[in-house]
């Protein structure tokens, strides 16, 4: 009576020599060696993306920082320090879904708002002390706060692109 490992790796010609059996147990040992070995592979290369992505991200949220934290210490912006935010975000815009693109964008009107309101303040062609230039004050002010209160907000903001998972 033959046994069932017999039954198994005999074939009609009769059995295989031993080393024939570990020959084939070691293609099959290679082979789930390579699948395990591309399953890694492919795990490095998804959170090698990942760490990327996440960089470029940091990027644009330090670029933010970096402008409001100017402001908040000035006082005032200026058109190159807004062109070099606007300038930091181009590069990474799609990187975002359109509720950053619309929150950077917001950034990006305020403060210009904000140096067109200045230089009605400053310079030569101010306006001359009185109710119009009291207003302007005003608004600038108003302008000022906003873009102050972002470097918290922004925190918010960009929280759900920079969580590492």
């Amino acid at each position: 009576m033959m046994c069932v490992v017999e039954a198994f790796i005999c074939n009609s010609s009769g059995c295989p020599s031993i080393l024939e059996v570990f020959a084939k147990m070691g293609q099959i040992a290679f082979g789930i060696a390579a699948v395990i070995i591309a399953i890694q592979q492919w795990k490095i290369s998804r959170n090698r993306a990942k760490f990327e992505l996440y960089e470029k991200r940091l990027e644009t949220f330090k670029a933010v920082e970096k402008y409001l934290g100017s402001v908040l210490r000035n006082g005032q912006t200026s058109t190159q320090d807004i062109i070099d935010l606007r300038w930091k975000f181009n590069e990474n815009y799609f990187l975002y879904d359109r509720d950053i693109r619309d929150y950077i964008e917001d950034i990006y009107m305020e403060s210009f708002e904000m140096l067109r309101l200045q230089r009605k303040l400053t310079g030569n062609n101010s306006l001359p002390v009185g109710t119009e230039r009291n207003k302007v004050a005003e608004l600038e002010s108003e302008k000022l706060k906003w873009l102050t209160d972002q470097i918290t907000v922004s925190r918010g903001k960009f929280d759900k692109y920079l969580r590492i998972e």
